[in-house]
């Protein structure tokens, strides 16, 4: 599992690097450009955003936690937080009519079993579908 994990993360990492690629070589923006944004940005503006990002996600995920806590299923902070991210990560790399919210939901269902009405795991399973 661990080395699966360390997989993961390097094909992560390998994936970002050659998007950023993409998105540099493309025109636009140079990496010059880049640094030198960075280098004119407000340390308070950084961390406002920084810390808006995350009470996005956050505030997000609490509210489907509690969505699904009243369907009858408890959920956790940490899973919720994970799963508000993987919302808006495949929402925002996929148009809403070609597979964002269908892949978010199929990352939900591998990390935990939900067992909603006509979608109940172990039925399927045992009828052979």
């Amino acid at each position: 599992m661990q080395r699966n994990k360390i997989l993961c993360f390097f094909a992560t990492i390998m994936i970002a690097a050659v998007t950023i690629y993409a998105v540099f070589r493309g025109g636009g923006v140079s990496f010059g450009q880049l640094a030198e944004s960075i280098r004119d940005a407000s340390v308070p503006g950084i961390a406002l955003s920084c810390i808006s990002m995350f009470g996005f996600i956050f505030f997000e995920g609490e509210a489907l936690r509690e969505i699904v806590f009243h369907m009858g299923y408890p959920t956790k902070h940490k899973d919720a937080f994970v799963y508000s991210a993987a919302d808006i990560y495949f929402s925002a790399i996929t148009p809403s009519a070609s597979g964002g919210q269908p892949a978010t939901t199929r990352g939900r269902r591998e990390r935990v079993s939900w067992k909603f009405s006509g979608c109940d795991q172990t039925s399927a399973e045992s009828s052979g579908t």
